[in-house]
């Protein structure tokens, strides 16, 4: 499925830049910048996967395969698609209550990637108040690596009642793809 799991990255590369000269050039692409956010090669990113997603997306008439380049024809429905096959992860989550302010929190979290080469960003429903698409999002909701440690530093209470964060278990780099760095918050 070209719009769902690891896959969905080169389906989502060409939201970024909607046309490619080769299936070579959009898989170095999406390395580039699942390097830029200090991810490591994904498995199942190869040329054979970039291959197989962009013949699915020709098939579907979403993007227009030639020998001298790969492009987005259907915006929309790429996007409906990939909205249509979207699942959240399903990774372990701690809901609580920090004291620490959002720069402290994006401060500790920048401090544990420089340590430890932990990753972190905040999911798609935390990163919309800083697209301006949203406002009023009072739990700040972060893809971490190691939950226990992360709590700890950030000490968090676990527990509904006034919750302000959450932490999601996810180690898929491709969670992570096109993550934008502003000071230490990665959205």
């Amino acid at each position: 499925n070209p719009y769902r799991g690891d896959s969905s990255v080169f389906t989502r590369a060409l939201l970024l830049q909607p046309e490619f000269d080769s299936q070579r050039d959009l898989r170095e692409f999406v390395v580039r910048n699942l390097q830029q956010i200090g991810g490591e090669e994904v498995a199942g990113l190869t040329l054979p996967t970039a291959s197989r997603v962009i013949d699915a997306l020709a098939e579907d008439l979403i993007v227009v395969k030639s020998k001298r380049s790969i492009k987005l024809v259907d915006r929309v429905r790429l996007l409906q698609n990939l909205k249509k096959n979207y699942r959240a992860s399903e990774g372990s989550r701690i809901l609580g209550r920090t004291n620490l302010e959002e720069p402290a929190i994006w401060a500790e979290l920048s401090r544990q990637k420089a340590e430890r080469g932990f990753r972190f960003a905040a999911t798609g429903i935390s990163s919309a108040a800083f697209y301006k698409v949203l406002s009023g999002v009072t739990v700040l909701s972060i893809y971490a690596p190691n939950l226990a440690e992360t709590s700890e530093r950030l000490a968090i209470k676990p527990g509904r009642a006034f919750a302000n964060i959450e932490l999601i278990l996810e180690p898929s780099p491709t969670f992570y793809f096109d993550a934008r760095l502003d000071g230490d918050a990665l959205w």
